[in-house]
C-alpha cells in the first residue's frame, strides 16, 4: 500500500512540561517529515475552546494540525475508559494510510489504516508507584489493546523491546526507534571552562532526565561511588 498521508497524534506535543516523551515525538515527526517529503502528515491534539497558546510544534512544509476544540481530551479519555473509543480519523478529520499515537495507547480507525502505538517503557508493570494510580490503571487496561490492534509496534530502546516481548505475546514486528538525532550542537562548551563556570573542581557525574524512582537515581550515585573508591 502506498503512504501518502499518516494521521499521528499530537498531544504529547502540548503539554504544559515537556518530557521525553514530547521530546522524542518532535524529533520522530521532524525526522519522518524530512525524510518523506511526499507524506502528508496530520497532527491532531486536543485545544478545547482555543486554550492552548505558545505551542512549540515540528514545523514543515507537509506537516498540518487539526484542533479537537469541542471535546476536552479527558472527555475522550473518559470515554476510552467506559470502552468507548472514538475512531481517529473523526478527530483528525481526514483519512490515512498509517496512524502512529507516540504514547501508548491508540484509537480504532474507521477505514483500516495500519495502527502504530510507540512504546516507552514499562514502568507501569515494573514501577507502578512511579505514576498516578490513574495513569498506571489506564496503561496496564488498554496497551493490551493497543497491540491487539496494532500492525506494528515501535520501542524507544531495545530494553523496551525485550520487555514487551517477555510480558506479551505480542506477535508482529517490534521496531526499535531511539529518539532521532538533533544535529550537531552550536553550543559546545569545553570541559575546562564548564568546570570553571560552576565552580566543580571535583570528580562528577552528569544525568540528564527526570527525577522520578523508576530512573533509578540511587543506583547511578552508587556506582559512581564504587568507581572513586
Amino acid at each position: 500500500m502506498k503512504t501518502n498521508r499518516i494521521i499521528f497524534d499530537a498531544n504529547p506535543l502540548t503539554a504544559r512540561q515537556q518530557t521525553g516523551v514530547g521530546k522524542y515525538t518532535f524529533r520522530l515527526i521532524e525526522s519522518l517529515a524530512d525524510e518523506n517529503k511526499e507524506v502528508a502528515f496530520v497532527g491532531f491534539y486536543y485545544d478545547f475552546l482555543w486554550r492552548k497558546k505558545n505551542l512549540h510544534l515540528p514545523e514543515r512544509k507537509n506537516i498540518t494540525y487539526k484542533k479537537v476544540t469541542l471535546v476536552p481530551g479527558a472527555v475522550i479519555n473518559l470515554l476510552r475508559r467506559l470502552h468507548i473509543e472514538i475512531p481517529v480519523e473523526l478527530l483528525a478529520r481526514t483519512r490515512a494510510n498509517i496512524a502512529l499515537f507516540p504514547n501508548y495507547l491508540t484509537l480504532p480507525s474507521l477505514f483500516g489504516a495500519q495502527i502504530i502505538p510507540v512504546i516507552h517503557d514499562l514502568s507501569y508493570i515494573y514501577f507502578p508507584e512511579s505514576m498516578s494510580d490513574k495513569n498506571q490503571r489506564d496503561l496496564e487496561t488498554f496497551v493490551p489493546k493497543s497491540l491487539k490492534r496494532a500492525s506494528y509496534v515501535f520501542c524507544v530502546s531495545e530494553t523496551t523491546k525485550k520487555d514487551l516481548l517477555k510480558e506479551y505475546s505480542y506477535k508482529g514486528d517490534v521496531i526499535v526507534t531511539p529518539i532521532p538525532y538533533e544535529g550537531e550542537p552550536t553550543n559546545i562548551v569545553p570541559k575546562k571552562e564548564l568546570e570553571k563556570r560552576y565552580g566543580i573542581s571535583k570528580p562528577y557525574v552528569l544525568f540528564v532526565g527526570t527525577l522520578e524512582p523508576r530512573k533509578n537515581i540511587p543506583m547511578l550515585v552508587d556506582a559512581f561511588i564504587q568507581n572513586k573508591l
